[in-house]
């Protein structure tokens, strides 16, 4: 009896050891955490601020435009350049594909080249356009595919629409619920398609320099990705090697108490 005694009590012993080395593994130090730290060789009281990016049309885009009148008179000839559609018994405004061209084709105006343009400067062009049909054109554009996808160690990984156009990069990762304790905040990948090429950057969120960084303001159809830390995977692996180990000192135990009874 005191021999199996002695045996449950090295087995619970070790079984201790292994779950406090679980845990202590696990434990990260808080400057490799922590965003924007202080760089005291190379700090100052302000940080320029990256340029605002606003973005320039491409193929694939869908585009929603909107062609108004300034004047009363025009209201009903405007009709004829806002084409709707019936979806789900609703009346909506159709949308424009930017084809593999670069093109978009609007009633009465025709074909018109529209990539590498900006919102700005596609309604500027608009509306010289529409000066021979309506008297103080006004028009609206926006894009309606305006997405970036966040992977990897995040809380809530997913595909964003953003509503509003512009996005940085902290405010990707606030919409996705931030990084799990696990991600590596000073290797964070962004991948960009840049004139028909896709580049992969890396990017420090652990650092100040990230406002002055060009991927500072995210662009439509970027990827960010963010690797597990190593601690997390030396912890799976140290999981699945000291798992089988406690799982049989407890089956070992739980044998023993029984045939204490």
């Amino acid at each position: 009896m005191k021999k199996n005694e002695k045996c449950v009590s090295n087995k619970i012993k070790l079984s201790i050891i292994y779950i406090l080395i679980f845990i202590f593994s696990s434990c990260i130090s808080q400057r490799r955490i922590a965003y924007f730290q202080e760089d005291f060789d190379n700090d100052s009281i302000g940080r320029v601020i990256a340029d605002v990016y606003e973005s320039k049309i491409q193929a694939g885009d869908i585009l929603s435009i909107n062609i108004s009148s300034l004047s009363s008179l025009n209201t009903e000839g405007s009709a004829i350049f806002n084409p709707t559609t019936i979806k789900n018994s609703i009346q909506v405004p159709e949308t424009y594909l930017v084809n593999t061209q670069g093109m978009i084709e609007l009633p009465v105006i025709g074909e018109m080249i529209v990539s590498g343009t900006t919102i700005f400067e596609l309604k500027n062009q608009l509306k010289i356009k529409l000066e021979k049909y309506l008297s103080e054109p006004s028009v609206r554009i926006r894009f309606e595919n305006f997405r970036i996808t966040i992977l990897g160690e995040v809380l809530r990984p997913s595909v964003y629409t953003v509503p509003n156009e512009h996005i940085t990069l902290p405010e990707a990762i606030g919409l996705a619920g931030d990084l799990t304790i696990y991600g590596r905040r000073s290797n964070v990948t962004i991948v960009r398609d840049e004139n028909g090429k896709r580049v992969f950057s890396k990017v420090d969120l652990t650092s100040r320099n990230l406002f002055e960084s060009p991927y500072y303001y995210l662009r439509t159809n970027d990827v960010i990705y963010v690797e597990p830390s190593r601690g997390k995977t030396a912890l799976t692996d140290k999981f699945y090697i000291v798992l089988p180990s406690v799982l049989s000192s407890l089956s070992f135990l739980a044998i023993i108490l029984t045939n204490l009874k």
